[in-house]
């Protein structure tokens, strides 16, 4: 067993690391228009992501349920995609943790994990699969769930100095984005969110990004420029900052966060947290 991620920038990147690996198993989770800045269009990233499926020894492929397919699938692959999570109910998301039963064999299964996100119950359903491919047995991937650790940056709580920080740096795509900022909405006090919106993506998506933000937050702190316009004046609500040099954020942050307060770190400043 060989786990590898393959990462993309052109149109017959994955093809080269599916010839290479030449993989058993496929794993393609939800394609978002992120990366348009190399591809153009949706068109482009999903024939890309596909390409994975070109493994002359793949056995099956599990694939995000509401993706679109490629213009043109081969009959025979067709038959190996196995889409997730097709059964799934009483799914939590909230700031404590996930939880959620998935349908496998005949049976629904409790499964509950610490990190956060919605998203990391669509992940989740597709490795519980993948480990029932390989052998597992389901009580055996219960106890390893439980035991998962929150990835750093990737929408990781920390509890320091009287405040709750929402650690998402590593998160760029406006899905993940929203999300992180639902679960913020979920706390009752005082919200600071830092971010630069999102790059590498269309100008709609940081106008959806702004009206999430307005309403939800008490201060947003913006950093650089490359956003800075687009966000601040789709923010009516939310007392806005337009931080152009981060050097400044922690006085910034000094200044501004009080004792309890929730400061959500939206794709941006890994090094400052």
């Amino acid at each position: 067993i060989y786990i590898a991620e393959a990462g993309a920038r052109l149109r017959g990147d994955i093809a080269i690391i599916s010839e290479f690996l030449n993989p058993h198993y496929a794993v393609i989770g939800e394609i978002g228009e992120q990366h348009l800045e190399y591809f153009k269009n949706l068109d482009n990233i999903v024939e890309t992501k596909f390409e994975l499926l070109q493994s002359k020894r793949l056995k099956k492929a599990f694939i995000f349920k509401d993706n679109p397919m490629p213009n043109q699938l081969d009959a025979n692959l067709h038959k190996k995609i196995i889409p997730f999570p097709e059964n799934i109910r009483n799914i939590k998301a909230d700031l404590e943790g996930i939880s959620f039963e998935l349908y496998i064999k005949g049976e629904w299964h409790y499964f509950e994990a610490i990190v956060l996100g919605q998203f990391n119950i669509i992940n989740l359903s597709a490795a519980i699969y993948m480990g029932i491919e390989l052998g597992l047995r389901v009580e055996e991937i219960q106890k390893a769930i439980k035991r998962l650790d929150p990835v750093p940056h990737r929408l990781n709580k920390i509890e320091a100095n009287q405040k709750i920080i929402i650690d998402d740096s590593f998160n760029g795509n406006l899905k993940g984005m929203k999300e992180a900022i639902r679960l913020a909405s979920l706390y009752e006090g005082r919200k600071i969110i830092v971010t630069p919106g999102v790059v590498e993506s269309k100008k709609e998506a940081n106008v959806e990004l702004a009206r999430a933000i307005d309403g939800v937050f008490d201060i947003a702190i913006i950093t650089g420029e490359l956003n800075s316009k687009i966000i601040s004046s789709n923010i009516y609500k939310t007392q806005k900052i337009i931080l152009k040099d981060k050097v400044m954020l922690e006085d910034m942050l000094k200044s501004c966060s009080l004792p309890n307060d929730l400061v959500l770190f939206s794709n941006d400043a890994p090094s400052y947290i």
